[in-house]
């Protein structure tokens, strides 16, 4: 049981949850927004195992891992994406992203839950640093806190990463947060290029392996391969579009180009304050805004002084660095 703003929620032994009190935003997740005087079922809601009441909105952790919000959504509250309107609702949303959360805390103005990987993840206002990601960007999808695995990530064994090497942190990383394992267990195989379906898994993995995304209807992404819910869910997020109509190309090779248009997407396509300064880049190019941020916000610096190379392939260590920067550095 938690209590908010003048409204309280319990969950039940039998995993329902019910909430009572002040219901003006649509807190009592009952589909409606008004006052309620007694207890009033959240709707949809049947395994929770707990729930937190923050000041006019609520959360709930499922026992199958995510989590569910409802009421307000201002900033983001409601960690379920939305943008421009933030949306309120009367009835619980899916948290963006989170399939293995162990517990949710609502805040004023912000949530955060713990994964069972030991990681947290924060969403909603940021202004002064309330989502623990090191910047003050509000998010509206759960970012990860810039904690543990970023301060202090696992030891490696793979024997083809040396020790002091400029990847060594960034593989250590990756495989803290569960996007890889490595080629085999004791080798990364940091110069091999990425693949699209690769990169697929990696942005997939790095998301929380988002679960329910409409098939991806491409032709050469057979049903049981091992990137085939991961391509699923870059379709229904808008990060690809696939190479041509109902192919998504995986094994084709990531370029520079590919690799900034696919991680400046996945981060939900955040604007930079100023162009690159990269010559290679036309301005026109699909490519040209994803570069600018990554080039904002350091996660990369290009190949040398004004090359980007856009058109070079991206290898496995490289892709280590970009991903690791954008995770300790910017909320995803």
């Amino acid at each position: 049981m938690d209590v908010g703003a003048f409204f309280s929620c319990a969950t039940l032994s039998n995993g329902a949850v019910k909430c009572w009190g002040a219901g003006e935003s649509g807190q009592l997740g009952n589909g409606a927004n008004v006052t309620s005087l007694t207890p009033a079922s959240v709707v949809s809601v049947t395994n929770a195992v707990g729930v937190s009441a923050g000041s006019e909105h609520a959360c709930a952790t499922l026992s199958t891992g995510g989590q569910r919000c409802w009421g307000r959504n201002y900033c983001g509250t409601l960690g379920n994406g939305s943008s421009g309107t933030f949306t309120d609702s009367n009835v619980p949303v899916a948290v963006s992203g989170m399939t293995s959360g162990a517990s949710v805390s609502a805040g004023r103005l912000h949530t955060c839950a713990t994964r069972t990987t030991n990681l947290a993840a924060c969403w909603g206002i940021n202004s002064l640093g309330a989502l623990g990601t090191g910047t003050t960007a509000n998010s509206t999808t759960p970012a990860t806190v810039v904690a543990g695995v970023c301060q202090a990530p696992p030891a490696i064994a793979f024997t083809d990463v040396p020790p002091g090497s400029t990847y060594e942190y960034s593989v250590s990383y990756l495989l803290g947060m569960g996007i890889t394992a490595g080629t085999t267990p004791t080798t990364f195989s940091p110069g091999l290029p990425i693949s699209r379906g690769q990169m697929a898994m990696f942005l997939w993995r790095a998301a929380g392996q988002p679960q329910g995304s409409p098939a991806h209807g491409f032709s050469d992404v057979p049903s049981g391969a091992y990137y085939s819910d991961a391509v699923s869910w870059l379709v229904s997020a808008g990060i690809t579009s696939g190479t041509s109509p109902g192919h998504y190309s995986p094994d084709a090779t990531v370029t520079r180009a590919h690799m900034a248009a696919f991680l400046w997407r996945a981060t939900s396509s955040p604007p930079a304050a100023a162009q690159h300064s990269f010559n290679d880049v036309p301005a026109g190019a699909y490519y040209s805004s994803a570069v600018s941020w990554l080039a904002e916000a350091g996660i990369t610096y290009g190949t040398s002084p004004g090359v980007y190379s856009p058109d070079s392939s991206v290898t496995r260590s490289q892709m280590a660095l970009f991903l690791q920067r954008r995770g300790c550095s910017v909320a995803p």
